[in-house]
């Protein structure tokens, strides 16, 4: 009998630690990054109609992005959780052309969902963390920019901004997100996190009809594009129901 309650003390103990270290956390959080789609420099097709075969966009250059949105979280321990993230984000490409004669300014905008996996240091005013997990990413409209450098570039592209055209890409992307920072508590139920953040989309996010369009005007292979950017991530979180302290 004593083994047994001893036994029964021990599972309502463990049942108690359990409920004492679980915790809702709501935020808001923003980012601004650098941004890029990896594809093949060398090919002639860089997912663009209007684009000379002679003179592809080869160049790359910094393109910055952002995002904004809402955080869901639970942890389980402190340190061990989950998160779920709901941003709207700004990313593309930006990029010169051989000669060097015209800039093209891809935005892609999308409706972002990581879900990640978060670890952290336990204790202390300031804990450091580490998120990983999938992220899900939807398509919501595009932009591409025409710059020219020179006089003579106008008269052979269309410069100017073209509108959101939906069968160029994909409706959805999925990749692999993971983020480094800290967790700094001014109070028990508040924190503020400044990290880095980093995406790499594992698929092609050129629509399947635009695909066959570039093999067509190309006589070398199709190469994918893929999302990918790296940058600032801040947000300030609330806990929800957070009893260990």
């Amino acid at each position: 009998m004593r083994n047994f309650l001893s036994l029964l003390a021990f599972c309502l103990g463990l049942v108690t630690l359990s409920q004492a270290q679980t915790g809702l956390r709501i935020g808001i959080q923003g980012g601004g990054y650098v941004t890029g789609v990896v594809n093949n420099p060398s090919s002639n097709y860089q997912g663009d109609y209007s684009i000379d075969v002679a003179n592809p966009y080869t160049k790359f250059k910094e393109k910055y992005g952002y995002s904004i949105g809402g955080v869901l979280g639970f942890g389980i321990s402190r340190s061990f959780g989950f998160q779920a993230e709901f941003n709207y984000a700004g990313i593309g490409q930006k990029a010169k052309n051989g000669d060097g004669t015209l800039v093209r300014d891809i935005t892609l905008n999308y409706f972002q969902i990581p879900l990640l996996i978060k670890v952290a240091t336990p204790e202390g005013a300031v804990r450091f963390y580490a998120l990983l997990g999938p992220q899900a990413q939807f398509f919501i409209s595009e932009s591409h920019t025409y710059t020219a450098s020179d006089n003579n570039a106008s008269t052979i592209f269309k410069v100017g901004t073209v509108s959101t055209n939906s069968n160029r890409y994909s409706n959805f992307d999925i990749g692999a997100a993971l983020g480094l920072g800290v967790d700094i508590y001014p109070t028990d139920q508040l924190y503020i996190n400044a990290g880095l953040r980093f995406y790499y989309g594992f698929l092609d996010i050129n629509a399947t009809g635009f695909r066959n369009q570039g093999n067509a005007m190309i006589s070398s292979s199709y190469s994918a594009s893929n999302n990918v950017y790296g940058g600032l991530n801040l947000g300030i979180h609330y806990l929800l129901a957070d009893q260990h302290k």
